[in-house]
């Protein structure tokens, strides 16, 4: 699965859906994956994988998982 960033922009996002995904907190791997996907694009990124995405979600996650020992699902 490849991430793909067109240099056009389309406001094509269903907002009220978004808003609905990232509603609950206690599944807190979503806003890992939105910073990931926001730090691939400003670092000016047009294409990443699926593992990069990933990488990068596992690098921001570390400090918080390991210092304060929280859980990325709602278990």
């Amino acid at each position: 699965m490849q991430l793909t960033v067109d240099k056009h922009y389309y406001n094509e996002l269903d907002i009220k859906g978004f808003e609905k995904m990232m509603k609950d907190p206690s599944y807190c791997y979503k806003f890992y994956w939105l910073e990931a996907i926001v730090k691939l694009i400003l670092l000016g990124r047009t294409e990443v994988s699926y593992d990069e995405v990933i990488d990068e979600m596992i690098a921001n996650a570390w400090y918080s998982v390991v210092e304060y020992h929280i859980h990325l699902s709602g278990i």
